[in-house]
């Protein structure tokens, strides 16, 4: 049988034109030349600024805004997460424009630059576990999170299917600011969430990089 190299070359050429044109027809497409994000160091002011205002204030302000009791999840019912979806992007967005009048009367927070991943240090975390305005988020697989978490961490882990850990970001209250780790060293579960998170249009989403390891080893553990 003879190779016809002219149409398998085709074959090829009209495969890559049409990967092209689907990545670059999708909102956020995957760029051509890998680029790592910038990860910076926050400081104390950056990570606990501006939280002066009372739980009372806070919900006052996001009156409108707030979180209704989540809906039983079916994980093959595709609609049901549009629907949540949206409803979070709307929520994130009232929840911002309810606190804009009070946020003009002081200085606001500044926002953090998206293109940059911002990392809290060991010292900072100590602070974070016993501090109400934030949610920590546990990255590892559950079955590491079972044995053992930092703090009161909840489990969210990126790498389940879609109908698994989308409802559980949905249900993220809108006025915390947000940790997240995983094993530390190399593992970038805490990375691809945090971009899951901040797609919704939460802005002060860190990441504690040095994650399990570095805290186990700081506390004794290992």
């Amino acid at each position: 049988m003879k190779i016809d190299f002219k149409e398998i070359a085709l074959i090829l050429i009209v495969a890559i034109v049409i990967a092209f044109a689907y990545n670059l027809s999708k909102p956020k497409p995957i760029p051509l030349i890998w680029e790592p994000k910038e990860i910076k160091v926050l400081s104390d002011e950056d990570v606990f600024g501006n939280m002066e205002q009372s739980k009372e204030q806070i919900d006052n302000d996001l009156t409108d805004a707030s979180i209704t009791e989540p809906e039983t999840f079916q994980p093959n019912e595709e609609k049901l997460v549009d629907d949540k979806i949206a409803e979070k992007k709307i929520e994130v967005a009232e929840s911002k424009k309810a606190v804009v009048e009070r946020e003009k009367k002081k200085e606001p927070d500044s926002e953090l630059p998206t293109n940059t991943e911002f990392t809290v240090s060991y010292e900072q975390m100590k602070k974070i576990i016993s501090n109400p305005d934030f949610i920590i988020i546990d990255a590892r697989n559950p079955e590491l999170y079972e044995k053992s978490k930092i703090g009161k961490a909840i489990n969210i882990f990126p790498y389940d299917e879609e109908a698994v850990f989308m409802p559980k970001i949905l249900d993220l209250p809108t006025d915390k600011r947000i940790v997240i780790y995983c094993d530390g060293g190399n593992c970038d579960a805490s990375h691809k969430l945090a971009e899951a998170i901040k797609s919704f249009g939460y802005k002060k989403v860190f990441i504690y990089t040095g994650g399990w390891d570095d805290w186990t080893k700081h506390q004794g553990l290992k």
